[in-house]
């Protein structure tokens, strides 16, 4: 089963958005540890410990990470359900544009067209995950045992 020129692409961009999030989420580790062997002690560790927010600001954008690496891996191999978990994933990105596009508009036109251009960017590419024609390519993927 050949899969469609644009589900790749979607899946490269899942993929690589997943590696950087996850590679991101170990930063804070290295700071850390940067500060820990030069002798100095990090100014900011302290308020995130006491707040809570080391572990946060570790977990989220790791487990985000890997949701989106597991969707693109879903998206090469033509699961259903990593179909499924695109398009929420989109439409809940989406629908966080929102907000960004109120604040935007106040700020500037180029920061509005940048989040309008990325708001209607998710909802073609559910549009196309959503289409007959792609759906057809996942569940023609599906196999009987």
């Amino acid at each position: 089963m050949r899969r469609p020129p644009g589900v790749t692409i979607i899946a490269v961009i899942f993929c690589l958005l997943g590696i950087y999030l996850c590679g991101k989420s170990l930063f804070p580790f290295a700071s850390g540890i940067s500060y820990y062997l030069s002798g100095r002690s990090d100014p900011d560790l302290h308020a995130r410990e006491a707040f809570g927010l080391w572990e946060v600001m570790v977990a989220l954008p790791f487990v985000f990470g890997a949701v989106l690496l597991s969707t693109g891996w879903g998206l090469f191999r033509l699961h259903n359900w990593a179909r499924f978990t695109a398009m929420l994933v989109l439409v809940v990105t989406a629908g966080a544009e929102l907000p960004q596009l109120v604040i935007g508009v106040s700020h500037g036109f180029g920061l509005a067209f940048a989040g309008l251009l990325e708001f209607f960017l998710h909802l073609k590419i559910v549009w196309y995950l959503f289409k007959q024609s792609t759906a057809e390519k996942f569940l023609q993927s599906v196999k009987v045992v």
